[in-house]
């Protein structure tokens, strides 16, 4: 008798969308489509044990986006190592590699909120109740962390590097500007009407 269902003993974190897009993402590593040198054979060995344990509808379905979809190439950069990839990852989420300007910022909201607000890593929101938490924005460009600071909403407290002071300034201005310069065309489309 067959079965659509894995073994009993093999439970799959993923929803169908999930392990279908995985199993594209294998396959297109397989055949060399990633960006990363040296996964190659590793994605073919992970997508065989993966392919072992998908229920007969998601092989179909894998099947189907494979048949039907095809690698691009571009004169894009070159590939990248997958070691050399690993371990710049491992030191980003580690804070291994320091900013040029640091920042923390508290926030009046909870920290899966900012986190879906800014796109934040894990790591570098941290709670302090279940009402308020720490946001580290710290970065190279102080541009970005002035973007960052505008999706945290209202309320949100600043505490950083006195050198970021003047970049939060100018990009406060940059925004005046802006701001007048869409009531100035605002003020104009009125006048013709």
């Amino acid at each position: 008798m067959t079965t659509d269902l894995p073994p009993a003993w093999v439970r799959l974190p993923f929803d169908d969308e999930e392990a279908v897009a995985l199993a594209a993402a294998l396959c297109a590593a397989a055949t060399g489509a990633s960006s990363l040198t040296g996964i190659d054979e590793t994605a073919v060995r992970a997508m065989a044990k993966l392919e072992q344990i998908l229920p007969t509808h998601l092989r179909d379905q894998v099947s189907a986006v494979q048949k039907s979809t095809v690698s691009m190439s571009f004169d894009g950069p070159s590939k990248v190592d997958l070691a050399a990839l690993t371990t710049l990852a491992a030191a980003c989420r580690d804070h291994e590699i320091p900013t040029r300007y640091s920042a923390q910022a508290t926030v009046p909201s909870d920290t899966e909120t900012v986190r879906t607000r800014t796109g934040a890593f894990p790591s570098r929101v941290h709670s302090l109740d279940n009402r308020t938490c720490t946001i580290d924005p710290s970065a190279d460009d102080p541009l970005h962390i002035a973007a960052g600071i505008l999706t945290l909403g209202p309320g949100a407290t600043l505490h950083g590097t006195p050198e970021l002071a003047p970049h939060m300034e100018e990009f406060a201005h940059r925004l005046a500007h802006a701001a007048r310069a869409l009531a100035q065309s605002d003020d104009e489309c009125e006048a013709d009407r």
